[in-house]
């Protein structure tokens, strides 16, 4: 499966969605296929990949390596890591399997992983918070927001 057949089971409505929080400009002249192209195109830059999925903390190479095969989720925390990569639409679950698209597969290969997983640290810690937030609150007003990721400027994490 690649990305642009996963996208191809979206609405329109759902693409333009998708294009609005993507931030690609004019995406409401476009018709479905050049929506799903011009999707497909932003989510395979390995900037833009590198980016997206940093807010995942779970051991995405062994999720990512297996998943071409359909990785087999047995836990709480894998469904999780599972929908967000699907939200991000870099696979399919089926079965309680997670599907990554080829494409995608070959693009997370070219990513520096150390660099990476050193990003990842923080951009998990700021997803966390909003979510944390949302929770507490129902929604993540940018003043709360704020003051709790600065907080982390304060505790000490041992190490870091």
């Amino acid at each position: 499966m690649k990305i642009r057949e996963l996208l191809k089971q979206n609405t329109k409505e759902n693409l333009q969605a998708i294009a609005s929080n993507m931030e690609i400009k004019k995406y409401y002249k476009y018709n479905k296929k050049e929506l799903v192209d011009c999707i497909a195109e932003e989510l395979l830059k390995p900037d833009v990949m590198f980016y997206r999925l940093s807010i995942l903390d779970a051991d995405l190479d062994k999720m990512f390596n297996k998943s071409l095969e359909g990785y087999l989720l047995t836990n709480d925390n894998e469904y999780l890591v599972a929908t967000i990569i699907c939200d991000l639409s870099y696979g399919d679950v089926q079965q309680d399997r997670l599907y990554l698209c080829e494409d995608a597969f070959e693009v997370w290969k070219t990513i520096d992983h150390k660099k990476f997983v050193e990003y990842s640290k923080k951009a998990t810690w700021v997803y966390k918070c909003q979510n944390w937030i949302v929770r507490l609150y129902a929604v993540a007003e940018e003043t709360i927001f704020l003051k709790l990721v600065n907080l982390k400027k304060i505790i000490a994490y041992g190490d870091e």
